[in-house]
């Protein structure tokens, strides 16, 4: 850092597109431009994002079009494959694109790339390259084939490569290396060769052969004047090395056009200035630029690694250079008509870091005002700075902060709660939310830091997921405090692969919008960037003096100073560094565990336990000294508190205007840095609290910054809940945080999004704030993880945040316990039954919006009775598969509905306990339950009872119950299963039902009826036992005894029985073996009535046929 406010911030972003066109482009030397070829596909590649960038750039169209306006090119380290990516915010249109991958056959030589815009074809964007091979390529790419859904569309159009592509060879490449090659127009490139030379390559048409025009070679020339005049005093040398080629220090680095006078304006390695005819190639002057700098003159532009952006036009007849590594200044110029030049500003740069490199800027003329944007880079370290400058004004230079510098702020944060994680699964919830939130890190991030920790520790890599693989390697002794260890180190390790893959490919400003409503574009080695003004939380946290004038006049209506609030911020800052990082890590712990507080005793345990212990008497008195010196201390804190959702002119941008993946990203990313700033403020306000006094006021403010903190640590831990394509939650790979969670809550507001741009975008964050750190976010994020079915662990951090006096919070509560299995979720819902029930018809819209992911279960709770209450619950356990819970609270239904002496019709209760007794084999509650039904509605229950008594071998249990009022249902329903059983052929069956059917008549007294259940077995068992299908004669036997001492029992008139036919058969029947007992029409006709007589020589006959006969004892 050099010192100077950050005034801006870099935000990442990330298009979520896995699919891109893949166009593989022919040998350049077959020339197949006729007919049609067939190498295009759309690929679906998750790790796309895997791919380093070795050079490219961003292109900005100038003419407008109906899709984007700004696209990126890079070119792969291999140098065969070019990757063009639409970059936008908000995508109006709601059109989901994917990036075009160019497959050369021979490699792109570096820097001689180039992307314009056709003047000729509308949307469509000019790519010119030079092949290694020698090959001057151009393509015309339609903006249209960025379209997923054009896909077939586009594929027929480009397997016409004549009409888009064009090769040729212009020039010997091969014996003179393009050292870079730049756009001019649309039909202009200028190309510079290793060896000085320089021409212009024009066609008339984008897919035309292109013609050279050869500038005024000052290499052949010069070697003509060495050979006979020598090669003079200089002391610059002739050539340098870049990389691996040798290049002449006449190679020109940059070039201009200045249209309106028709001229190309260069600059080379060694600071020669020259201004060229676009129509002859005629050099029209050449001056040197050491005679503008101060210093050795022997100096060049650069020294090892050749700049970005060197030389840029400014206005109609201006240009803007950049001066060697040693003077540290930009200068402008402006071309005369007789293309002389007139020095007009030297531009001193602030940063004074010899060891910096300059890497490329961006200038831009605002009513007079200049704007510049330098970058500089230092290894993998990069620094952007912003600068406004004006005549008879001081310039004003800001900086922007980096992505490092943010991510180092959240780190303290993951640092408390690793140490503070009280078991395993909570330390692996904590590292998987810190890692995998998609932000800092992606998969391919975490694959190499894993391939890093596989040198070192031996993990056996059997895994299926990222997820699977990373606990393995944190976790392979299974022991916390060494788990705590490698967590640590692993993030360490992909926070420096993520430094490293942030290394600078290119700058663009977007000059589309206005100042205040452009951004500035980052192009790194994997991902881009967004500069953005920094929030007026971010400037404070981030000790920035410099602020807007318009945010210091509103700050005045607020009757707030931005010194005095910033003189605060400082002051917190100053004296959380007074702690040590395990006093920090103690109060982190103690603000974690805490739920539902007693803000009180919280604060004494934090200043008896903590500060006491860590901070000097001397400290403390320096403190209160320094808050003195602050007028209105104690408003301008509870101000701080407000900065996060800070919207003092209650701007509203305009709604339903979709989010681009990059918009979301976006916003995803600078929700963490504000919610980053705002928890660190929060926690820094208590920890001089609690040192000041535990007053009242001192509580109050206590117990805001405290609400603060824990709805900001939410809202960071929610930004890593993402769903898929699948609207499932994304668990075993980082997260997408342009699909987060969060984005769905907040559609209630803005539908598909809202506009997003600079100077607004800040605004935006603080309305999005607004509504995200209120307690029916975190029920909403509760919810929506309920309904995607999310592990336990995770479930149970979310629940954690609920608040517990909220009514609807605590059904939400209850039913995470119930995911979690807790033994204490039916006392749980129990105790809340009242105050959920007397909440019903007071829940608010917000409330009822929160709950919309689960609001069918969740509904079933929210109602005004408690009988219901309790029913609705035993549902909801049921169809969990809880039945045991379930019974519980349906038994609690009718015991409140009891109790209140409600008279209500109570079916419903009753039926699902008799359901759910049934179910878990309770007969006795079971029976119970149909005593208490309806007569008229017994009939199913009770044969449901009756089946499952036999299927559970209870048949004998029957006879415990007593059923006088329903006995014929329960009569009729055994001995239809006897009738069934002997129909079908299983006479084993078939004789316990006969059987119970007796035991049960006999009970009831009818002893008729019980001798008729026996005796109907006895006929249809002896008609299978005339064909040899039955063989227990001895059973039969003792039957017959039973029914003749049974009707012995009986007054000789009454001793008879009804016998019903047997053998009549049906074409149902199955087999030829089983017999039909015929229908009821069939019996009537066929039954008759057997006297003891009869039945006694039936018997005496049966005896007489199969042996084993008794005497009858009259």
């Amino acid at each position: 850092m050099s010192g100077l406010d950050c005034s801006y911030i870099e935000v990442p972003i990330r298009a979520s597109s896995i699919s891109s066109l893949d166009i593989r482009i022919p040998d350049q030397g077959n020339h197949q431009l006729s007919g049609t070829f067939n190498g295009i596909s759309q690929y679906n590649n998750e790790n796309s994002n895997e791919n380093s960038t070795l050079f490219g750039e961003f292109y900005q169209t100038l003419y407008g079009n109906r899709l984007f306006n700004t696209v990126s090119y890079r070119v792969l380290p291999s140098r065969k494959e070019i990757v063009l990516s639409p970059v936008l915010l908000n995508n109006n249109l709601d059109i989901k694109y994917h990036p075009i991958r160019l497959m050369l056959h021979d490699a792109v030589k570096r820097n001689c790339v180039t992307i314009l815009e056709s003047t000729n074809k509308q949307d469509t964007l000019i790519v010119d390259l030079i092949t290694e091979a020698g090959y001057l390529v151009s393509m015309s790419i339609s903006l249209n084939w960025f379209v997923e859904s054009e896909f077939e569309t586009s594929k027929q159009q480009i397997q016409h490569l004549s009409e888009w592509y064009t090769s040729s060879r212009p020039f010997a490449f091969d014996l003179r290396g393009a050292f870079f090659m730049k756009s001019l127009d649309s039909k202009t490139n200028i190309v510079s060769l290793t060896d000085g030379s320089l021409f212009l390559t024009v066609r008339d048409a984008a897919n035309q052969d292109l013609k050279i025009i050869p500038m005024a070679s000052v290499s052949y020339l010069d070697k003509f004047k060495e050979r006979f005049f020598g090669k003079g005093q200089s002391i610059i040398p002739d050539h340098l090395k870049v990389g691996e080629i040798d290049v002449s220090t006449n190679s020109v680095l940059d070039a201009v056009v200045i249209a309106n006078l028709h001229c190309v304006v260069t600059i080379s390695i060694n600071k020669n200035l020259q201004i060229w005819s676009l129509d002859t190639g005629k050099l029209l002057m050449k001056q040197s630029f050491s005679q503008y700098l101060p210093g050795e003159s022997s100096s060049l532009l650069f020294s090892e690694y050749p700049p970005k952006q060197l030389i840029k036009s400014l206005g109609t007849d201006k240009i803007s250079i950049v001066g060697p590594a040693t003077v540290r200044k930009l200068y402008i110029f402006k071309i005369n008509p007789d293309y002389t030049l007139d020095g007009l500003k030297e531009i001193a740069l602030p940063f004074s870091g010899s060891k910096w490199l300059y890497h490329s800027y961006e200038i831009a003329d605002r009513s007079g005002q200049l704007r510049l944007w330098i970058l500089w880079c230092l290894g993998d370290n990069y620094l952007l700075q912003h600068g406004k400058i004006a005549d008879g004004i001081a310039d004003e230079w800001s900086e922007s902060l980096t992505i490092c510098a943010t991510q180092s702020l959240l780190q303290q944060d993951f640092e408390a709660q690793v140490s503070n994680a009280s078991t395993i699964e909570k330390l692996n919830n904590v590292g998987l939310l810190a890692l995998f939130n998609g932000v800092p890190y992606d998969a391919y991030t975490i694959k190499r830091a894993l391939t890093i920790f596989s040198r070192y520790f031996k993990v056996e890599d059997s895994t299926t997921s990222l997820k699977e693989a990373v606990l393995k390697t944190v976790n392979m002794n299974g022991k916390l405090e060494e788990s705590k260890v490698q967590w640590m180190r692993f993030k360490n390790v992909c926070e420096d692969i993520a430094k490293s893959d942030g290394s600078l490919v290119s700058l663009l400003l977007d000059q589309s919008l206005d100042e205040d409503d452009s951004f500035v574009y980052l192009m790194k080695v994997r991902g881009v960037s967004i500069i953005k003004k920094n929030s007026l939380l971010g400037s404070l946290s981030t000790g920035s003096a410099s602020v807007s004038e318009s945010m210091r006049n509103v700050l005045q209506v607020e009757d707030t100073s931005y010194s005095v609030a910033l003189s605060l911020a400082k002051l917190l800052k100053q004296y959380e560094n007074e702690f040590g990082s395990p006093g920090l890590l103690e109060i982190y712990g103690k603000l974690d565990i805490a739920d539902d507080v007693n803000i009180p005793k919280l604060m004494e345990s934090i200043f008896g336990e903590v500060v006491s212990k860590c901070i000097t008497k001397q400290a403390i008195q320096q403190l209160l000294g320094n808050l003195n010196s602050i007028p209105d201390a104690l408003n301008v804190m509870q101000f701080l508190l407000r900065l996060i959702t800070f919207n003092p002119l209650d701007y509203e941008p305009a709604k339903n205007v979709s989010w681009s993946d990059c918009g979301r990203f976006l916003l995803a990313s600078e929700g963490r840095i504000n919610a980053g700033f705002a928890k660190r403020m929060a926690f820094q306000l208590m920890l001089v609290l609690v040192t000041v006094d535990i007053c009242d006021p001192a509580i109050e403010l206590f117990e805001s910054s405290f609400k603060l903190y824990k709805h900001t640590k939410f809202v960071l831990s929610s930004f890593s809940l993402s769903l898929d394509d699948t609207e499932k939650l994304v668990t075993e790979k980082p997260t997408d945080p342009s699909n987060a969670i969060p984005f769905n809550y907040i559609a209630k507001r803005y539908g598909k999004g809202a506009l997003i741009r600079n100077g607004s975008v800040n605004l935006l964050m603080a309305n999005i704030f607004k509504e995200i750190l209120q307690d029916e976010f975190t029920l909403y994020v509760v919810s929506s993880l309920l309904s995607l079915d999310a592990n336990a662990a995770t479930l149970e951090y979310f629940a954690s945040f609920i608040d517990v006096d909220s009514p609807v919070g605590k059904v939400l509560k209850g039913f995470v316990l119930l995911k979690l299995c807790s033994p204490t979720l039916h006392q749980y819902f129990v105790d809340a039954a009242d105050a959920i029930t007397e909440y019903s018809d007071k829940v608010t819209e917000k409330e009822q919006y929160s709950i919309k992911p689960i609001e069918s279960k969740a509904s079933l709770l929210l109602v005004d009775s408690k009988p219901s209450y309790f029913y609705n619950l035993g549902l909801i356990l049921q169809s969990n598969g809880s039945d045991n819970e379930a019974l519980r609270f349906v038994l609690d239904a009718l015991e409140t509905k009891n109790k209140l002496q409600d008279a209500s019709d109570d079916s419903d209760i009753v039926s699902k306990i008799f359901e759910l007794a049934l179910k878990l084999n309770n007969f006795q509650m079971a029976y119970d339950a149909i005593l208490k039904m309806d007569r008229s509605i017994r009939e199913h229950p009770i044969k449901q009872f009756v089946y499952k008594l036999f299927q559970q071998n209870e048949l004998p249990a029957v006879l415990k119950y007593q059923f006088t009022e329903d006995f014929d249902i329960v009569d009729d329903l055994i001995y239809t299963l006897g009738e069934t059983s002997a129909a079908g052929g299983d006479l084993q069956s078939a004789l316990k039902y006969y059987r119970t059917s007796y035991a049960l008549r006999l009970k009831e007294g009818d002893y008729r009826a019980a001798a008729e259940s026996l005796y109907r077995f006895n006929c249809i068992a002896s008609d299978k036992l005339k064909r040899k299908e039955y063989s227990d004669v001895k059973l039969l036997v003792d039957n017959y005894l039973i029914i003749f001492n049974l009707l012995h029992t009986m007054k000789t008139d009454d001793r008879w029985l009804i016998k019903r036919p047997v053998g009549i058969r049906t074409e149902t029947v199955g087999s030829r073996n089983d017999i039909s007992l015929g229908s009821n029409d069939q019996n009537k006709k066929a039954s008759q009535l057997m006297t003891f007589d009869a039945l006694e020589n039936e018997f005496e006959q049966f005896s007489s046929d199969y042996g084993d006969g008794r005497q009858i004892v009259v």
